[in-house]
């Protein structure tokens, strides 16, 4: 038993460099993607989120310090998401 373990290891590493690795090292970004759009595409989807949360701010808030409690929130992690898309 203890052989069969350490042979199918050693075979499942085998494949992992042969195999696996090589098509996980070839995978790129398309060429025609700058980074500007890329930049776009994700300020948009910061923006789409954002619009969602205030959305939940109101249909789930009781009353006004929860409104303005859920909307800080959705503003931070607004502010966040359009830093982390600046960085790419």
């Amino acid at each position: 038993m203890v052989c069969l373990s350490i042979a199918g290891s050693i075979i499942a590493g085998a494949h992992y460099y042969a195999v696996d690795l090589p098509q996980q090292n070839a995978v790129t970004t398309p060429e025609n993607y700058t980074p500007a759009e890329i930049k776009v595409e994700c300020r948009n989807i910061c923006n789409d989120n954002h619009e969602r949360c205030g959305t939940m701010c109101s249909k789930d808030a009781t009353n006004e310090m929860e409104w303005h409690t859920c909307r800080m929130q959705c503003d931070t992690v607004f502010y966040l998401c359009n830093i982390d898309c600046d960085l790419k």
